[in-house]
């Protein structure tokens, strides 16, 4: 039985999600009827993209949304730029 479309499968969450879902595809070409099912497993959420800092290489999926409350929770997430950086 099909899921309820009328519900979307992700949650409106920055936590990591995985979730599947299935497309049934019924075509008639000539004499011949096909029907095809196609399953797509997904995994949304959050990662570090590609930078100079960590060599060009993409960021593990997080498990979940860091969380900062005050400036010093965060530190080790951003990089400041810095008047000593300018060349």
């Amino acid at each position: 039985m099909p899921a309820n479309a009328s519900q979307p499968l992700w949650k409106p969450t920055r936590d990591r999600q995985d979730f599947s879902e299935e497309l049934f595809v019924h075509t008639t070409v000539g004499r011949y009827e096909y029907t095809v099912k196609i399953t797509v497993d997904t995994t949304a959420g959050y990662f570090e993209l590609p930078n100079y800092l960590n060599g060009g290489n993409p960021g593990p999926l997080l498990p979940k949304f860091p969380e900062c409350t005050l400036e010093s929770d965060c530190l080790g997430q951003v990089y400041r730029y810095e008047e000593s950086d300018k060349a």
